[in-house]
């Protein structure tokens, strides 16, 4: 993904988000960039196992965590419940698949953690 001019990683930006919170669920999430009015921004949509978890919570620890690993600011933060992103056959998810789906806005959202579309 490039944002900004700098490339990132997918896979480290999900590493962080899913070593932010111990409600967040190991190896499923995905990262991707959406169109902005200023250009690319960052979406991360995270499956969460832990019901009891407080939304506001676990979306502060991802955000936090990612600003502070990649210096980057979340466009928008999706939590779910688990088993909402598409796999392949070998488990991995597919994020261009999520990608699609979310700009079809068709995700189960687990909770609503104020969803922020401003601008990084």
């Amino acid at each position: 993904m490039i944002i900004r001019g700098r490339n990132y990683y997918p896979h480290d930006i999900e590493a962080t988000v899913q070593a932010a919170h111990p409600a967040v669920t190991l190896a499923t999430g995905a990262a991707f960039a959406v169109p902005g009015p200023t250009g690319e921004r960052l979406v991360v949509v995270q499956e969460v196992r832990q019901r009891t978890a407080d939304a506001a919570d676990v979306a502060g620890s991802i955000r936090a965590a990612v600003t502070r690993e990649h210096g980057l600011a979340l466009g928008d933060l999706v939590l779910t419940l688990p088993g909402r992103l598409q796999r392949t056959t070998s488990g991995k998810i597919r994020r261009a698949s999520a990608r699609q789906r979310y700009l079809g806005q068709g995700f189960d959202i687990w909770e609503d953690p104020r969803r922020d579309h401003a601008e990084p």
